[in-house]
């Protein structure tokens, strides 16, 4: 009884140790974010004027129609994905790319730490500073775009997942550079397939009937539009929805966080394996 109380205390105190180790990583980083402020600006200026101009330009493909409410649930889309990107997008795979062609990679993998948990938390404190920095920027464009959401727990936690969920993607193609040294063309090719696939640029439901059906059943969608789903009561006309309304779950919110859960498992498996494989061989270029 000694020894497992004593093997108790051991383990309490190596999480005490591991929570205040990564929580001084996501402060770091976010006292970094906040020294160089300026480069959110850059970004969020960005993102605002990308958001307007398709905006603008689906307002010029509804003039004169009398479907108001149509406009605005098209509007409403575009506010919403375009801000989870610019929010929680951080093209981790070009920071790891980089990483990977210095030859700094070898130093990162040599640190007592767990390289994934590491980038994690590190981009965690730059998550937490772009949510208070864009704070009143998001709050000027949904009053530009007349766009009006109401927060619940249910969408926070969807948000959070959502976060985690980018995270692993970005994490799955930054691997792509311990195989390539580059990752550039990658990067672009993932931008493209989000682009389309999670209807940053056209809402899915605008896509023919056949491509409805193949995004729906992808993970993208899931990323980008779910706390959206939340918001208006709807979800997905996929194979997982279908499956969890013959379980007889038939709550939005619960639905949509269960497909989200999944999807996260999916990418987390995939990322492990790709992680294993890809530690074996990394070839590094420089450095």
């Amino acid at each position: 009884m000694a020894i497992l109380n004593y093997s108790n205390i051991v383990n309490g105190v190596d999480i005490v140790i591991k929570i205040k180790k990564y929580g001084l990583i996501t402060y770091i980083y976010f006292k970094q974010a906040r020294m160089y402020w300026q480069n959110v600006l850059l970004l969020s200026i960005s993102g605002i004027i990308t958001t307007f101009i398709s905006c603008s330009i689906w307002m010029a493909i509804y003039m004169g129609r009398t479907n108001n409410a149509e406009l605005e649930n098209t509007i409403k889309y575009i506010v919403f994905v375009n801000i989870i990107n610019m929010v929680m997008s951080n093209n981790l795979e070009m920071d790891i790319g980089k990483r990977v062609m210095e030859g700094t990679i070898a130093i990162d993998l040599l640190k007592p730490l767990n390289y994934i948990q590491y980038i994690f938390f590190q981009k965690f404190g730059l998550f937490i500073f772009k949510i208070l920095f864009f704070t009143i920027p998001i709050w000027i464009l949904c009053c530009v775009s007349q766009v009006s959401v109401e927060i619940n727990f249910a969408m926070i936690i969807s948000l959070l997942l959502t976060y985690i969920m980018i995270f692993t993607l970005e994490i799955l193609v930054g691997l792509g550079a311990f195989l390539t040294t580059q990752v550039f063309g990658l990067s672009l090719v993932k931008s493209s397939i989000i682009n389309i696939a999670a209807g940053l640029t056209i809402p899915l439901y605008r896509y023919p009937d056949t491509l409805q059906t193949v995004f729906n059943n992808l993970p993208f969608q899931s990323i980008y539009c779910s706390t959206l789903n939340i918001s208006n009561g709807t979800s997905s006309n996929n194979v997982i929805q279908s499956v969890l309304r013959m379980l007889g779950i038939y709550s939005v919110k619960q639905s949509v966080i269960i497909e989200q859960i999944f999807w996260l498992f999916f990418l987390v498996v995939l990322g492990s394996i790709a992680w294993r494989i890809c530690k074996r061989r990394l070839t590094i270029q420089g450095g």
